[in-house]
C-alpha cells in the first residue's frame, strides 16, 4: 500500500510540474492546450486518490495502535509521535486536496475564458508546493510505520 500512495502522489507532483512547463508552452502553442488539460487532469486524480489513501491509510494504522494500546500499554513516545504525524499529515494532505481541487476548477474557469490565467498561474506554483509537502509528511508516516516493528508493534 505505500508503494501505491508515494507513486500516486509522485506522479502527481512530476505531472504537475510538466503540466506547469507545458501551462507556458501551450500559451505559444495552440496544439499543447488539449494535452495540457490532460496532463492537468490524470495530476488531479492521482493527487486526490494519494491524498486520500494517504490519510484513510493513516487512520487504519492508528486504529491497529488504539487496540495494541488497549491490550497492552504503548510506549508514549511512539503514541506522541504518531500524534505529530497525524497533525501534519492531515494538514498538508487537506490543504494540498483542497487546493488542486480549487486549481482545477480555476483552470477549467481559465478554459472557457471566464477568468484571465494569472490565478491559475500563481495557483500552480502553490499546488506544487502543496503537493511536495504532502508528499513529504507521508514519506515521513511511512518512516514512522516501518520503525513500528522494530518497537514491538504489530500495525502495518
Amino acid at each position: 500500500m505505500q508503494i501505491v500512495i508515494q507513486l500516486c502522489l509522485s506522479l502527481s507532483l512530476l505531472g504537475f510540474i510538466i503540466n506547469l512547463i507545458l501551462g507556458y508552452v501551450s500559451l505559444s502553442h495552440g496544439n499543447f492546450v488539449i494535452f495540457h488539460l490532460v496532463v492537468g487532469l490524470a495530476s488531479t486524480f492521482l493527487g486526490v486518490s494519494g491524498t486520500m489513501l494517504s490519510t484513510s491509510y493513516f487512520l487504519g494504522i492508528r486504529d491497529q495502535l488504539t487496540e495494541e494500546d488497549k491490550l497492552s500499554k504503548m510506549d508514549s513516545q511512539v503514541l506522541s509521535e504518531a500524534k505529530m504525524i497525524k497533525k501534519a499529515l492531515f494538514s498538508s494532505c487537506g490543504m494540498a486536496m483542497t487546493l488542486i481541487l480549487l486549481h482545477t476548477i480555476v483552470g477549467a474557469c481559465v478554459f472557457i475564458r471566464i477568468i484571465p490565467a494569472l490565478p491559475h498561474h500563481v495557483l500552480a506554483y502553490i499546488v506544487v508546493m502543496a503537493q511536495a509537502k504532502a508528499l513529504r509528511a507521508t514519506l515521513a508516516f511511512h518512516r514512522f510505520q516501518k520503525k513500528l516493528p522494530h518497537l514491538g508493534y504489530t500495525a502495518s
